[in-house]
């Protein structure tokens, strides 16, 4: 299993949990550009490039720095248990593991959970993560034919299974709108949040991303973008089966397709019953009587916090003007 840090610091009282995770994204071999690569460490200037430096490795000395911030200040602090898995982008449960025996021990009792994981838009105040979308992870597989046909004989007679994928995939996601049941009513605080949001960014929402230079977003307005990545619902095509790379495809119809389709679903959504719909819809009356499978791999909820109150939003803003670097970590508790 891998592995799993738990580290214990004495405090008062009431126990704080506090998460990270250090493990990375899929090193991602072959698709670096000439003289880069995951575990080759390369300064360009003010940028180091390899596997993990903007990925989530900053928990751990987050969480360090704001308790020893704390000690030397002389503030008093909760006892804390630190917890730091080394699975969670690995996609493995292992961390479900570990926390039922930390629950009988050391976490029999939480007052507080800070959770490191999470981003900001500029390093000069405070950001709080208010609500996360849920994901549901499906893989859909159209099979056609027990052997592969050459398409000069067989097409126009046989169905195309990438075809036949297509023609589904417009049933949950039409001209980029989103099967109806994957919406809900975005509350009004989380409205006005997208709105000063994107005031304080002065606009510049897009720009984050590495668009080429005349690609356009799926909006012109920011506030409409803010509220798409993070109330919307949205899919992807994150990988394929049954495809030959185009060095080795020739011309035939081959057997199946399989696409892994990656969906974003909205904080209140109940991704189970999400992802059962998605199925029912996907295998209902299958083009051309092919055969469709549809496999879930995924179906993990998102979380709206609750409001801020006027008198804590107030302390939040006085606190963070004064004692940015010890509020940076206390923010995550009200994730």
């Amino acid at each position: 299993m891998t592995h799993l840090i738990v580290v214990e610091i004495e405090g008062a009282d009431k126990v704080a949990l506090m998460y990270a995770h250090w493990d990375k994204q899929p090193p991602l071999d072959g698709l670096w550009r000439e003289g880069l690569g995951p575990r080759t460490p390369v300064i360009e200037g003010d940028l180091l490039y390899g596997r993990g430096v903007a990925d989530d490795g900053y928990g751990t000395y987050a969480a360090v720095l704001a308790i020893k911030a704390c000690q030397k200040m002389k503030l008093p602090h909760p006892k804390i248990v630190m917890v730091f898995e080394g699975c969670e982008e690995s996609g493995k449960n292992d961390f479900e593991y570990y926390l039922n025996k930390l629950l009988k021990t050391k976490l029999q009792k939480v007052d507080y959970v800070f959770c490191l994981d999470s981003g900001g838009a500029t390093n000069d105040r405070l950001w709080i993560t208010t609500s996360l979308r849920g994901i549901i992870g499906i893989n859909l597989t159209v099979k056609v034919l027990k052997d592969p046909v050459h398409s000069g004989d067989a097409g126009g007679i046989v169905p195309e299974s990438f075809t036949i994928c297509r023609i589904l995939l417009d049933r949950i996601q039409n001209k980029g709108k989103m099967l109806d049941d994957l919406y809900v009513k975005i509350p009004e605080s989380r409205l006005e949040e997208a709105k000063d949001l994107c005031q304080t960014l002065k606009g510049y929402v897009h720009q984050f991303y590495p668009l080429l230079p005349e690609v356009k977003p799926e909006n012109e307005d920011p506030t409409e973008l803010l509220l798409r990545r993070t109330w919307y619902p949205t899919l992807a095509i994150t990988g394929a089966e049954g495809l030959p790379s185009i060095e080795k495809a020739g011309n035939v119809l081959r057997t199946y397709t399989t696409l892994r389709i990656s969906i974003r679903v909205p904080p209140n959504i109940d991704a189970k019953k999400a992802s059962a719909k998605i199925v029912e819809v996907l295998t209902k009356d299958p083009p051309y009587n092919a055969e469709v499978k549809v496999e879930c791999t995924d179906d993990s909820n998102g979380w709206n916090a609750t409001d801020f109150t006027p008198e804590f939003k107030a302390e939040l803003n006085k606190i963070a003007k004064v004692r940015f670097c010890i509020i940076l970590f206390v923010g995550y508790l009200w994730v």
